[in-house]
């Protein structure tokens, strides 16, 4: 697909003499990863999934048609605001002094039409855009074989960032690219005239760790106190509870992935939280997708060798502790109550885990350590966002 956006050009009289005076080659830009830090058709899955997940329903039926027709299938479905996506800001000023030098910029991408169409719009610097449709995809050989029918061997100039991206950089006259692998940037280089790179992103494995905060392992130590009612702790009993322990930390990071992924069109919208790993791009949104389910899998995996009846209670803890992340979104008033549900199904999860039968007297005793644990988080978590909103 094709489209065409020289009206949007300028139109002075300097800007027209500029242009007809640059004599570098078009500059073709890749969207997803390169213009943006992150990728529209998954962008578009999670929308869905939060939105209307029913509607995925009938994905096998779109993937039967092809990748193309699941792209388009997405796109028409999925409502992505374009001025909320994270942008590759260097780059795109980058773009900007090239447009007002009189260069002639093209979209090149995999992307589906209308989504490609509407960043193209919304970012105003773009000549035309080659794109995807229902019938054929944009990308590797074929956005190659489209550029070189277009303007010649080496007759453009290409930003790229992944190895889908190699074959059109050694059909263009020069190559830019956008944090690359180092594996993917090595192979570019190689036999490559690569002219600019740009690299900004951050390490990753802080931002997952992120994800499950260390409050949520303090909480979940819960699962101790019942050894202290036991009439005898031996070794099987706490090795027992440590699994339950190492079980609700991969649940909890998995509840932790799964809430922002859903909740990242919301935070782009809030002042404090659109610098969120994946609201920024700083992670990419199908890595969580994998990552969620593979936490999830690996915890309730470590609780069933404990036994059935542990690997439930587990996965309780991780449904209602999902329920107090959205009470505490959505009406902080019961937030502490919330929490304390939480914190005593973990100290209740302890119990089974560590075969030890909870009295009266140690019910009430795990009713108040879970209420003082809610009490103490939600003083440091207003703390942590207080000094958050004073930088």
């Amino acid at each position: 697909m094709t489209q065409s956006y020289s009206e949007s050009a300028p139109s002075d009289g300097s800007a027209a003499a500029s242009a007809s005076q640059c004599s570098e080659p078009p500059l073709c830009v890749d969207l997803d990863g390169t213009l943006l830090r992150t990728d529209v058709f998954v962008e578009g899955l999670v929308e869905l999934v939060g939105r209307r997940p029913w509607d995925l329903l009938l994905a096998p039926l779109w993937l039967l048609r092809g990748r193309a027709h699941f792209k388009h299938e997405v796109a028409s479905r999925a409502t992505i605001d374009p001025a909320a996506l994270p942008y590759h800001q260097p780059l795109l000023a980058c773009l900007a002094e090239y447009r007002a030098a009189g260069r002639k910029l093209l979209l090149v991408t995999g992307a589906n039409e209308r989504n490609a169409d509407r960043i193209a719009q919304h970012l105003g610097i773009f000549d035309q855009v080659i794109s995807g449709d229902r019938l054929a995809r944009m990308t590797g050989r074929q956005k190659r074989d489209r550029l070189v029918n277009e303007f010649g061997a080496a007759g453009f100039d290409y930003i790229g960032n992944s190895r889908a991206d190699l074959p059109v950089w050694r059909a263009a006259r020069s190559a830019l690219l956008v944090n690359c692998p180092a594996t993917i940037a090595r192979r570019a280089r190689e036999g490559n005239n690569v002219v600019r790179e740009f690299y900004d992103r951050p390490a990753a494995w802080p931002a997952w760790l992120g994800m499950s905060p260390i409050s949520e392992w303090l909480a979940n130590l819960l699962v101790f106190v019942p050894l202290v009612f036991a009439s005898h702790v031996d070794a099987e009993r706490l090795s027992r509870t440590f699994v339950a322990f190492l079980s609700l930390n991969c649940l909890a990071l998995a509840v932790g992935i799964a809430a922002d992924l859903l909740a990242v069109a919301s935070h782009r919208r809030d002042e404090l939280r659109r610098a969120r790993p994946f609201a920024a791009g700083h992670l990419d949104l199908a890595h969580g997708f994998v990552a969620a389910f593979v936490a999830g899998f690996f915890g309730i995996g470590l609780a069933a060798l404990v036994g059935i009846p542990v690997a439930a209670a587990v996965v309780v803890v991780a449904a209602l502790a999902a329920v107090a992340r959205y009470v505490a979104e959505r009406a902080p008033g019961w937030e502490t109550a919330a929490t304390t549900a939480v914190n005593v199904a973990r100290v209740a999860t302890g119990a089974i885990a560590c075969d030890v039968v909870v009295s009266k007297p140690s019910a009430i005793v795990a009713v108040a350590a879970g209420l003082a644990a809610s009490i103490l988080g939600a003083v440091v978590g207003r703390r942590a966002a207080a000094r958050r909103a004073g930088r």
